[in-house]
């Protein structure tokens, strides 16, 4: 058999797409698998190729802009990116079956059509409620891009295959909204990334004291995740309830990581957080 992924690959950046993935691909290709990715790429990023294998995992990317600005266009244009991106992949690998991950905007709307053209069936991973986030934070036409997004991927996930979430509140939104073939494949964990450490050690590798109470975030920094209420809320906690030896340690990468340290800066609250960075499978601390 072989199977597309459509969703963000790029294993640098260590996102929760690219995790989700790359671990399912994983584990497809010890079943004699072929697994392929379709990824969304934007045109000036030179970090990654737009064609290339990654452990065994064969990836092409297509461009797409933001829909900010202007939203309903540039929807419009990931939609036709992701709609081509799709049919040369097909031409190339000729995948069985199609995998779309969620979010990725508009780019799993093009590919659903693409494969409703060829007579391919698409599964929807649905990983968060994102049309209900970005309509929120977005302004005037963006906004009104979402709902239509919302209302459009209502239809289509019903004329999918199936859609899997990766947790029973997404599982219950998902029905509320009328889709019928929703299944729970909820977030797994490496339990290999897992070793006994000495936690003396790590503390002291830390700066940390033995009687330290630490808070951790481990993640990608972007403001979907809202580091920055962890942040407020350690703050209340060691300042207003009393918590002197609290500390909050963030480990992970991301385009908030500037802002997340500006607001510590801001809330002098800078001995009792500790940025650790993008940390590998090797191993996160000494």
């Amino acid at each position: 058999m072989k199977i597309l992924f459509v969703g963000f690959y790029d294993p640098s950046a260590g996102s929760p797409t690219t995790a989700r993935i790359h671990d399912f691909a994983q584990v497809l290709k010890r079943e004699k698998i072929e697994v392929s990715v379709l990824s969304p790429r934007k045109l000036w990023n030179r970090k990654r190729r737009w064609v290339e294998t990654y452990d065994g995992i064969y990836v092409l990317g297509f461009p797409v802009v933001s829909t900010r600005k202007p939203p309903i266009l540039g929807g419009i244009v990931n939609i036709i990116s992701a709609f081509c991106g799709f049919l040369l992949l097909y031409a190339l690998r000729k995948p069985e079956i199609t995998i779309s991950t969620l979010p990725a905007g508009e780019p799993p709307l093009g590919v659903y059509i693409a494969s409703k053209l060829i007579g391919k069936p698409v599964i929807f991973d649905v990983r968060d409620l994102w049309e209900d986030y970005e309509s929120r934070k977005a302004r005037s036409l963006a906004t009104l891009w979402y709902i239509i997004l919302k209302k459009t991927y209502n239809a289509v996930y019903n004329k999918g295959l199936f859609c899997v979430a990766v947790n029973p509140q997404i599982v219950d939104d998902l029905v509320e909204r009328g889709i019928e073939k929703v299944h729970l494949l909820p977030h797994c964990v490496d339990t290999s990334l897992f070793k006994p450490r000495d936690k003396s050690k790590t503390r002291l590798a830390l700066g940390l004291s033995p009687t330290d109470f630490i808070v951790v975030y481990a993640g990608f920094l972007r403001d979907y995740y809202r580091v920055d209420i962890a942040v407020r809320s350690c703050h209340k906690l060691a300042f207003e309830k009393g918590i002197k030896n609290l500390k909050l340690l963030i480990v992970g990468a991301g385009p908030r990581m500037g802002k997340y340290r500006r607001l510590v800066d801001e809330l002098k609250f800078s001995e009792h957080v500790y940025f650790a960075g993008l940390k590998g499978k090797s191993g996160v601390f000494p």
